[in-house]
């Protein structure tokens, strides 16, 4: 995805690191996010709720950032024209629009997945918040 100087003021550019509430994570300290009690073999872990809402939101830019570059594409493809009435231009037009519908194919793999992967981040935040209530409703049936 292009991050050139005219859409700096759209997006910011993609980096290794995600906000957690007001914490700023990368590589160099994603190493406080796990414990031994978690993320192992044999182990679960359990994200917080602010964890998966900022990654939510984060990817959800990325498939945003992916639809623009999609219509970028797709204009990109319908603006090839051939330069002359000649079988060299239009070999070259032809050669141009397959690498540009390559392009666009490979965009929507990625929308794709991306689509997917928000899918499954909200359908695990949501299962966490149920099972998060079905505890709470059975201590509180326990303790009255």
């Amino acid at each position: 995805m292009p991050d050139d100087g005219d859409n700096a003021a759209f997006w910011p550019p993609i980096t290794d690191q995600f906000m957690i509430g007001d914490w700023l994570a990368d590589a160099s300290n994603a190493s406080a996010l796990t414990t031994n009690n978690g993320g192992g073999s044999g182990y679960f872990w359990f994200e917080s709720f602010t964890v998966f809402g900022s990654l939510i939101s984060q990817w959800t830019s990325v498939a945003d950032r992916i639809a623009v570059c999609h219509t970028r594409l797709s204009d990109a493809y319908n603006a090839v024209e051939e330069p002359a009435d000649d079988g060299a231009s239009g070999h070259e037009a032809a050669k141009t629009r397959e690498s540009v519908l390559s392009a666009l194919n490979h965009n929507i793999a990625l929308g794709e997945y991306a689509r997917a992967y928000i899918s499954k981040l909200i359908d695990t935040q949501r299962a966490y918040a149920a099972a998060e209530e079905a505890s709470r409703a059975a201590l509180r049936s326990k303790e009255g």
